[in-house]
């Protein structure tokens, strides 16, 4: 009759795996496809190969006069509240611009953890000189975790908070964070 495989009635099915996104630093290898065995399924394993792997990174920028704050807004929520912040320490008629972080850019051949960081800190360095900051708000894990090493020549204080979603959920961070900005307002 042609059928090849016999499955008895009643047996578990075994479901398709998802397919994960490949990071450069996995080979770049086809799955093989799921084995059904009595025992078990075991799903396909990737070989790591470089120590070295490219990173990527986008981020909004948010900046008026006296305030630059960096973080990633995933929605017009988190938009809106970053712009709510950066206009509570430049004043209400402050002309705000929005720009974007993004690694790796095109320009540069090197797509490596080092070379993001020294972009990022050429970047926050930028974007504070020319807002003549007195903060610098890095909202969430991927805004901070690059800004280690990261000195401003102005003397502009870096205030490290967390993601924006969950300062919108989350009442006392959001006190916390009013209160934290409050000295940096202009009067």
């Amino acid at each position: 009759m042609g059928i090849d495989v016999w499955v008895k009635r009643g047996a578990p099915r075994v479901a398709a795996l998802p397919v994960q996104p490949v990071t450069s630093g996995v080979v770049n290898q086809a799955p093989a496809p799921a084995q059904v065995s009595k025992r078990t399924a075991e799903p396909p394993r990737a070989t790591a190969v470089a120590p070295e792997a490219s990173v990527a990174i986008q981020l909004e920028c948010v900046s008026g006069p006296g305030a630059v704050l960096v973080g990633a807004l995933s929605g017009a929520a988190d938009l809106r509240l970053a712009r709510d912040i950066v206009q509570a320490i430049a004043g209400p008629d402050a002309a705000l611009q929005r720009t974007a972080f993004r690694w790796p850019q095109t320009q540069s051949g090197d797509t490596s953890p080092a070379g993001a960081s020294s972009a990022y800190a050429g970047f926050l360095r930028g974007q504070t000189d020319r807002a003549s900051a007195r903060c610098l708000l890095l909202l969430g894990a991927a805004a901070t975790e690059l800004a280690d090493s990261v000195e401003l020549a102005n003397g502009a204080a870096v205030l490290r908070c967390a993601a924006a979603t969950s300062i919108r959920a989350d009442f006392a961070a959001k006190k916390a964070l009013w209160l934290a900005i409050s000295k940096f307002a202009v009067p």
